[in-house]
This record gives C-alpha cells, structure tokens and sequence, in this order.
C-alpha cells in the first residue's frame, strides 16, 4: 500500500488553494483507500487533501483534452506519422523549441534546398557535416552503438540508406508533399523519399574506339570483345552503386 507523507498533502492544498489547516485536531482524520480510521502508520492521505488534489487532476485533465492542436507525442514515430490537419503549426512549433537540424550529407548538391529551408524557418540552426554515403553509415552505426543519437535527417545515396534501415535506424515518415513524387521514389516501408536523381553515362576513348563501333547501351557493354576493357569508378554513389 502507498503510503503519502503530509508534504504531499500540503503540495495538493498549496496547488489547489484550499485554506485547510493541518494544527486542526479534526485533520487526525486519515482516508484509507475511501474508509475512515485514526491516525496509524499506514497510507495516511487525509480525506480533504485527497479531494483537493482529485479536483485538480480533474481540472488539468479537461484542460489538456480541450487544448487546440494539442498532441503528446510518445515517441519519434508518431511525429514522423503525423497527420492531423494542423501538422505544419505542429512541426514548425517543435523545430521551434529545439531551433537545431543535423543533417548528415555527401555533397553540397542539397545546398540550394537548405538556404531556401533556413530561409522559411531562420529558427532553425542546420549543421551539415559531409562524407561518402559509405563513411556516413559507419559513422552512424557506431554513434548509435556508443548511444550518441545526434543526426536528425540523411541526404545519402542508398548505399548509405540501405544498411542503416538494416539496423533499424531509419523512421518512415510521411509528407503531404509525396503526392508529387513517383511511387518509384520511395524506399523500402517509406523510409526515405529520393529528392534528386544522377544519372551515368558511359565514355569511351575516342583514340582508340571508333564512333560508330562504341557501346551505345548497358547491354552492348556484354560483349565479349570489351572484357578487361572497362574501368568503373571507385565512388560508392556512381555507377558501382
């Protein structure tokens, strides 16, 4: 059984305003779960301080259920899910109180999307530290092992993304925007949206290949007589991707 001290008491009256006085012998009274008894030590709430402090949880409850636009969140994922039709003012009154984004990136071809994003929210603080998508992974991984949760957001190719779904460090998201993107745009579960595409082209050695004899698809690339005459860029976010 719960046993509330008489500072817990005066806490309730104090919050609540009543003007009870415990040097009254009448407050020997002692409330056990609801039953009246003497003063024993065992679960000593007195009967009035109870009620007080009953009508005020009452009163914060009706309070907090009529707030507009209110929501508790109970974790990331219910941010991330959001859908209510305040969902900007909620986001924005959020990024607000926390006035920081770190984003982890490979290059600066995201910059013109962050001075336009810093522009519409100048309350917001965006740190971009870049690496390969490769480094970036391992980087994460082994914050998220030392228990250093720092990065908010990704711009990576999805050699970066694929392993960092894997260890269960992405959160799908939704966005009212993704209608205007293809269905091909969106990774596994929702757990990213492509924002940019890069596209590979394959050149050739106009010295040595003539125009009309040179691969013109991915498939003529098959043929025999181009074996061990090839080279790929080492980049993780070219063509080996």
């Amino acid at each position: 059984m719960i046993r509330y001290s008489r500072r817990c008491c005066l806490t309730a009256i104090r919050i609540g305003g009543f003007p009870f006085n415990l040097s009254d012998p009448q407050a020997r009274r002692w409330d056990i779960v609801g039953g009246l008894t003497t003063n024993k030590a065992v679960s000593v709430v007195r009967a009035d301080c109870l009620v007080a402090l009953r009508v005020w949880i009452i009163l914060i409850l009706v309070a907090v259920c009529f707030l507009p636009g209110r929501l508790i969140a109970a974790s990331v994922a219910d941010i991330a899910q959001y859908k209510a039709p305040n969902r900007q003012e909620f986001l924005e009154t959020g990024a607000r109180r926390e006035g920081a984004l770190m984003l982890y990136a490979t290059g600066t071809q995201i910059q013109p999307l962050i001075e336009a994003f810093t522009k519409l929210h100048p309350y917001i603080k965006v740190s971009m530290p870049r690496a390969s998508s490769e480094d970036v992974a391992r980087k994460v991984i082994e914050e998220y092992q030392a228990g250093l949760y720092l990065v908010d957001a990704f711009e990576l190719s999805s050699f970066g993304l694929a392993p960092l779904r894997e260890q269960g460090i992405l959160q799908s998201f939704v966005s009212p925007h993704q209608v205007n993107y293809p269905s091909s745009a969106f990774g596994p579960e929702g757990a990213w949206t492509s924002v940019r595409e890069s596209y590979i082209g394959v050149g050739y050695n106009t010295n040595k290949i003539p125009k009309e004899a040179a691969p013109r698809t991915y498939a003529d690339l098959l043929d025999e007589k181009w074996k061990n005459r090839m080279a790929v860029s080492g980049s993780d976010s070219s063509l080996s991707n």
